[in-house]
């Protein structure tokens, strides 16, 4: 199976952290960088704006309140795009709005998490992911 990259997009720092150290303390096979808006996660994930291209396949989490292009603007970036239209999102945001949820949704997200909602969100995150890239064959990316 192919090792997946993972990409966690939001601007908090806190979370970012939270997301990314929940996910190392699983000892998942998955290489971890960050974007900090859905600018600079399309930038990482082209090739674009000085960035090196992540390779093979990628997970992102994507937040969608951020400055500059937020997550649902990156998401609809993401879907519009022939090289990119499959990569896995998982929306992780502190929006509970069902008008956010349905726009989501609308560009089908693998999944919408809501942070905070209970102790252990980052954790329960971190395992989803684990289980999601052991059992899920990932599409390769171009």
């Amino acid at each position: 199976m192919v090792t997946a990259r993972f990409l966690i997009v939001d601007d908090d720092d806190i979370d970012a952290k939270a997301i990314s150290r929940a996910i190392q303390e699983r000892g998942l096979p998955l290489e971890v960088r960050r974007a900090v808006d859905g600018e600079e996660a399309l930038h990482m994930l082209r090739g674009t704006g000085g960035h090196e291209r992540i390779q093979g396949p990628v997970v992102v989490t994507l937040d969608l309140n951020m400055p500059r292009m937020n997550g649902l603007e990156c998401l609809h970036a993401l879907r519009e795009d022939p090289a990119l239209h499959e990569t896995v999102v998982f929306i992780v945001t502190t929006s509970d709005t069902p008008t956010d949820r349905e726009e989501a949704y609308s560009m089908n997200p693998a999944g919408y998490i809501v942070k905070g909602t209970a102790p252990g969100t980052y954790e329960a995150v971190a395992d989803l992911l684990a289980k999601y890239t052991q059992v899920v064959a990932l599409p390769e990316r171009k």
